[in-house]
């Protein structure tokens, strides 16, 4: 075997000469450029509800980039609705459980050409069906962009006046009311009785029952100086133990039962007085008279005292009234004792003009937050109430287009880190992270002094799993996370709601909760940052894109290598065109036990449409690799890496996409596309004086385009170079790669046979490339004979071949082990080629991965849209994980 080895080494140079002249190609393929962004003009947009249907071209502008990405089209999804009409609301509700069986269509949808409503459109076409508030998603490929839409009626429509029906003669009672939509604007009130001998009723809506029968009270709400609409209310008044009440106020010593209208007939019994007929006189500052129908308490008081009438329906230690800010209040000041009439001149003053002001005339404005004392002086006499004044709010919507609270990227996540970097005199220094929940409606003041109590009238609470956290707190609107209590990804959920809603009984309107996920991380967003945060071994969160070394243009002399977790947050760190040296790395993870998630690795920035294998259209540098920054230590049980997974990742633009070098790794949900070369190469090596080095790889619902070479290379260096016993020994103690493919593979690698790379450049090593460009040249060849007719497919009258993968022999042999779950995967090795130098290396075949040309759907026509169908199906939804099926080259 020694002589026929060297024979065909001394050949070969002759053969390869011959070959790469006749029929050496230069590969090509198109690249796949992704997008990148994708903006709204607006973060906000006001309907006034009016009309059905709407298209949302005529209020936004969308800005895909890059203009020359593949695939451009975006579609719009609606989320987070939240129904402002509660009737609306209940009846939908109602239909959706199956409480009513009349249809009720959803407040907000998208809709198709027909009309019907449908999860997502392109066209833009929405129909709405209630006030109501919702975010607005725009989507192409994983990058979207949100809008909050507030479906607002300013034009008010209609009101309808709230309480009780029936009241004794000398009650009150407030009169509430409840406008539709619930934000529409009311520029005044007025109040009328039908009979004030009956009912009367005052500017604030408080009916007070001054005689026995029924009455109408009517509710006139100006929409404007001339234009009202109105509410009617019947109540019915019984007789009363008095004409004033259960309790009255007189400033004589003595007084007659008729001016209460009593009668002395109905009198039962009485203390604290003396009674003489029809005349009573105080024995004591109080009379308790027992009538027949009921108790009159008679309270003795000074000539002139004054009270403000129905005063104890808003002073703040008698009732649960509050004023809104920005509304009024009508006072008035009146005689304190029943049946007097006439009083003075009323002065009126507050204690503090910067929660309220009032005017002469008792009308009560409030321009602030607080409790406000209100006085009525007249003649010597005070009276003073104590009005609560506070922020009411209708509708609380919160600025959800940020993507920190959106599921962004493949991932549909995103991850926020627990610090962040400052400046602190040219040495960045590591602070808590802080994140401001903007509030868009109600609108925030722009003056500095007014939002303190802006946000006053707002409850923020953080919680996990539904307790108090010590992980965050609230300064304000401001959510600051505690590093030193977080420890890996966390949920928070963050609760904002009114401190006083307008409607009690729709809570839901002024209230928001949100989930977060924050983790012990620094956020980066610039190259300075991502250094420092790798150079320290911080676990990293990204706030931004990222441009390798700022945008320099000089040819990377060092790889970024980071020690912990990675959360992308679908933003991309990325290199010039060239900027990475040649089998150098974008970024290198050196560590066991963590998870890259969400990212975007580019190690070139495309300026063409085009990947070729030689010249200026290849690529150089490796998107990513996963491995020990000591070479060495990937060879050592002790310290090869293990539990290493990267999961939801685009990676792109490299001569390689993933390099991996002893570890125990899972690949999952990622998407793989433009290389010069291998997708994935995971190198198997023995070294005399190291050992083995070897990988346990897992590769779970992943997809891989526009390629030049294989989807998958796991080449053998040197493997049984120290014989058969020590390759046995190597393989007892499980020291060998493995390949584990779960759930689905889709490889768009279908290239014509005539013109394909079976072998990556340098594959074989340095000094090798004329060897591996000649068995690629007779490789195409040989894939046109029959005995490959099996695992070619012709489509359009050109042969093709799927180049899934390799485990390279030839030199050395391949033992690679493991299970495929994707029925579409088979495999072969190069003993069928029927050629003289493939052949020769018999006992060291490579084994070759490609799909059944009779059972795969993707043909060498398909292509893959990224869009929630796709996003889902990375995510195993949909996915059936059928048995895996062993295999072994061993």
């Amino acid at each position: 075997m020694k002589k026929l080895m060297i024979g065909i080494l001394i050949v070969i140079p002759v053969i390869i000469a011959a070959i790469v002249a006749a029929v050496s190609v230069v590969v090509s393929t198109s690249s796949y450029i992704g997008v990148e962004s994708i903006t709204l003009d607006k973060n906000v947009v006001e309907l006034a509800f009016g009309d059905v249907y709407y298209n949302l071209g005529e209020y936004l502008s969308v800005d895909v980039l890059p203009k020359k990405a593949t695939n451009p089209k975006y579609v719009w999804k609606v989320e987070s609705v939240n129904c402002w009409d509660k009737d609306y609301l209940d009846a939908w509700n109602n239909y959706l459980n199956g409480t009513s069986q009349d249809e009720v269509l959803p407040p907000v949808s998208l809709v198709d050409e027909g009309g019907n409503p449908v999860d997502s459109n392109s066209s833009g076409d929405i129909m709405v069906n209630s006030y109501c508030s919702f975010v607005l998603v725009a989507q192409a490929e994983t990058m979207s962009a949100r809008c909050n839409v507030i479906v607002s009626g300013a034009g008010l429509k209609s009101v309808t006046i709230l309480g009780v029906n029936s009241l004794k003669v000398g009650d009150s009672t407030s009169l509430l009311y409840e406008k539709y939509p619930i934000d529409g604007i009311i520029t005044k009130e007025e109040w009328l009785s039908s009979d004030e001998g009956v009912v009367k009723v005052d500017r604030n809506g408080i009916a007070t029952a001054v005689g026995a029968g029924k009455a109408t009270v009517t509710l006139k709400a100006y929409k404007d100086d001339d234009t009202f609409v109105e509410s009617t209310f019947d109540l019915s008044v019984a007789e009363g133990v008095s004409t004033f009440g259960d309790k009255v106020y007189i400033c004589e010593n003595t007084f007659k039962l008729s001016a209460l209208g009593v009668d002395e007939a109905d009198l039962l019994s009485h203390t604290g007085c003396t009674v003489e007929g029809d005349l009573v006189t105080f024995d004591d500052v109080t009379a308790t008279l027992v009538l027949e129908d009921g108790t009159l308490t008679v309270n003795k008081c000074q000539q002139g005292e004054i009270q403000i009438e129905n005063g104890d329906f808003f002073d703040h230690d008698t009732s649960d009234f509050v004023l809104v800010t920005g509304s009024k209040v009508y006072l008035k000041a009146r005689s304190l004792c029943s049946i007097c009439s006439e009083i003075g001149v009323v002065t009126w003053s507050v204690d503090n003009d910067g929660i309220a002001t009032i005017d002469q005339s008792g009308i009560l404005t409030a321009v602030g937050e607080g409790l406000v004392h209100v006085t009525a002086s007249c003649g010597g006499h005070s009276v003073m109430i104590e009005v609560n004044v506070h922020r009411k709010v209708t509708t609380l919507v919160i600025d959800r287009t940020v993507e920190e609270l959106s599921a962004v990227g493949i991932a549909r996540e995103y991850v926020m880190a627990s610090e962040r970097y400052v400046d602190a005199g040219g040495t960045l220094q590591k602070e808590p992270n802080f994140f401001d929940f903007d509030i868009l409606r109600p609108i925030v003041p722009e003056d500095e002094d007014e939002r303190e109590g802006f946000y006053h009238a707002f409850i923020f609470e953080v919680t996990e799993n539904g307790a108090p956290t010590e992980k965050a707190y609230f300064e304000n609107n401001r959510l600051v996370f505690v590093p030193e209590r977080i420890d890996g990804k966390t949920t928070l959920t963050v609760t904002i709601k009114a401190r006083n809603p307008m409607y009690a009984s729709l809570e839901n309107l002024t209230t928001q909760v949100i989930d977060i996920k924050v983790t012990d991380a620094v956020a980066v967003g610039n190259f300075t940052e991502i250094k420092k945060a790798c150079d320290d071994h911080e676990s990293v969160s990204l706030y931004d894109d990222i441009m390798l070394f700022d945008g320099d243009d000089r040819p990377a002399e060092i790889e970024l290598y980071c020690f912990g977790d990675y959360y992308g947050n679908a933003h991309i760190l990325s290199a010039l065109r060239g900027q990475i040296q040649p089998k150098k790395d974008l970024i290198v993870f050196g560590e066991s036990d963590i998870v890259v998630s969400n990212a975007i690795f580019r190690a070139n920035e495309l300026d063409g449409d085009t990947i070729t294998s030689e010249g200026e259209g290849a690529l150089e540098g490796r998107s990513l690799a996963i491995r020990r920054n000591n070479y060495g230590d990937n060879f050592k049980d002790e310290t090869r890496m293990k539990n290493v997974i990267v999961e939801f990742c685009i990676l792109e633009n490299g001569k390689s996409l993933l390099d991996v070098d002893g570890t125990d790794m899972t690949l999952r949900g990622c998407i793989m596309r433009n290389s010069s070369g291998a997708g994935i190469i995971v190198d198997t090596v023995y070294d005399a004086s190291q050992g083995v080095m070897y990988s346990n790889f897992t590769m779970e619902n992943c997809v891989m385009s526009n390629l030049l070479g294989m989807g998958l290379s796991f080449p053998y260096y040197y493997y049984d170079k120290g014989g058969k016993e020590m390759t046995e020994q190597f393989l007892a103690e499980g020291k060998n790669t493995h390949f584990y493919q779960v759930g689905f593979l889709d490889i768009y690698n279908w290239q014509p046979a005539n013109t394909m790379g079976l072998i990556p450049i340098g594959t074989l090593g340095e000094g090798m490339e004329a060897l591996e460009n000649g068995i690629n040249a007779m490789l195409r060849e040989e894939f046109m004979k029959e005995s490959l007719a099996p695992y070619r497919y012709t489509y359009n009258g050109v042969d093709y071949f799927l180049l899934g993968g390799m485990s390279m022999g030839l030199i050395h042999k391949s033992y690679l082990e493991g299970t495929l779950s994707d029925p579409r995967i088979t495999y072969f090795d190069s003993t069928i080629i029927d050629n003289l130098l493939i052949q020769a290396f018999s006992k060291t075949p490579a084994n070759l991965f490609t799909y059944r040309n009779d059972v795969t759907d993707i043909t060498p026509g398909a292509s893959y849209i990224i869009n929630d169908k796709l996003i889902k199906k990375l995510h195993g939804e949909g996915v059936e994980y059928g048995e895996p099926t062993p295999f072994s080259f061993v």
